[in-house]
């Protein structure tokens, strides 16, 4: 594998919590926690990458080989073929695909490996995204874009394949907010990146949060890193109705959140496909 890669490859692992890590990269005692360590993804980076992403959704991922590894498909070449390219696959890998699974490609002599994580769209390697599954991974990969490059362990909560160990809720008890949109869309121009404030984000800033800043308010209707900004996604006054983006919250997950915030009915549906984060109060 390529040297230089792989200390990236090993971090969107499903290395989660308590992984054990060996010299030369080998992963040990996985857990299938959704705590993640790696999350300084740069929004410029799926922006630019928005039209080899829509490629790949159209298609699946990976194949199978003879020996039973999994390598990537003719639909993955065009963004393999830069650096940036392959981090942006990594986190797509990393969100689609179960823990224990790599993707396999060999790029101009040098190997890569791929690591799955959250396995959100396992059926991926098989056939194309449906809406549904091209939503959960970007969800994903929205929640772990960050304005600042800066990685921090976040937990991201939601649909069974992110359901929170005992542990990972007592480590990351803060709300930063909802993410959810469609950045894989067949309409590589027009693709949906939406955030909501969380309870945790809109009580002020401090732990994790100070390093997180993707679902506070910014300028001109945006997040600070360049998302949409529907605004808080339930109501945290006293104030009775307040705007709220989100239909209702389970466990602290947000679920059934839209692209604006209102007091009554929304006209249309919202997303089913909404990724929660939390981060640590330290």
């Amino acid at each position: 594998m390529n040297k230089q890669y792989r200390a990236v490859a090993q971090f969107l692992s499903a290395v989660f919590l308590f992984a054990a890590c060996v010299s030369d990269g080998e992963i040990l005692g996985e857990t299938e926690s959704a705590a993640i360590p790696l999350n300084g993804f740069a929004l410029n980076g799926l922006i630019e990458g928005r039209i080899a992403a829509s490629q790949i959704a159209e298609m699946q991922i990976a194949t199978r080989a003879a020996n039973g590894q999994l390598v990537a498909s003719i639909a993955s070449e065009n963004m393999l073929s830069t650096e940036s390219g392959r981090v942006y696959f990594s986190y797509i890998a990393s969100c689609a695909m179960p823990a224990g699974t790599s993707i396999n490609a060999v790029i101009q002599g040098a190997a890569y490996e791929f690591p799955g994580g959250l396995g959100l769209a396992p059926a991926w390697e098989q056939r194309a995204l449906n809406i549904s599954e091209r939503r959960w991974v970007s969800a994903c990969l929205l929640a772990r874009v960050n304005a600042y490059g800066i990685s921090i362990s976040i937990s991201l909560r939601g649909n069974m394949e992110l359901a929170p160990t005992k542990l990972e809720r007592e480590i990351y008890p803060v709300v930063e907010g909802a993410f959810y949109g469609d950045v894989l869309t067949s309409d590589p121009q027009n693709m949906e990146m939406v955030a909501c404030r969380g309870a945790g984000q809109a009580a002020g800033e401090w732990g994790g949060l100070v390093n997180r800043d993707c679902a506070e308010p910014g300028a001109d209707g945006l997040t600070v890193c360049g998302l949409r900004y529907a605004g808080d996604c339930l109501d945290y006054t006293p104030r009775a109705p307040s705007p709220r983006a989100c239909a209702r919250s389970i466990d602290g997950n947000y679920m059934d959140c839209h692209k604006a915030s209102l007091t009554g009915p929304w006209p249309t549906p919202g997303f089913r496909e909404v990724v929660t984060v939390f981060v640590s109060n330290e």
